[in-house]
């Protein structure tokens, strides 16, 4: 039996950063979990020459949404703080989300 951390949490309404954070995480692991899943359908619709483009892509996607909310962090001044974590991750989930969205699109065109 498998128990996350973030299976303790109340993420209806957190009541401590831990909390936050914590929930933060666990909607990152949502939208990254729904990314690889329409990725990998999306991959499979495609010939080798768009899939090798696609993971060209992903790749630097992935890098640019991780700096990007690095950098967010460090505009706010919250590197270190006790909610970076939180912010991190929400950032995250943001950019995460609006990929799934790019992802979809791409998939209608190959339906």
């Amino acid at each position: 039996l498998l128990i996350t951390a973030s299976s303790f949490a109340n993420c209806e309404k957190p009541m401590s950063q831990s909390e936050m954070n914590e929930c933060s995480s666990s909607k990152f692991d949502i939208a990254d979990k729904e990314l690889n899943d329409i990725y990998k359908e999306l991959m499979s619709k495609l010939n080798d020459t768009e899939k090798n483009n696609l993971k060209k892509e992903q790749r630097k996607w992935i890098k640019y949404r991780n700096a990007e909310a690095s950098r967010e962090l460090k505009e706010l001044g919250l590197e270190g703080g006790s909610m970076a974590s939180m912010m991190y991750g929400d950032a995250l989930t943001y950019r995460t989300k609006k990929r799934v969205e790019e992802l979809k699109a791409l998939l209608a065109k190959h339906k």
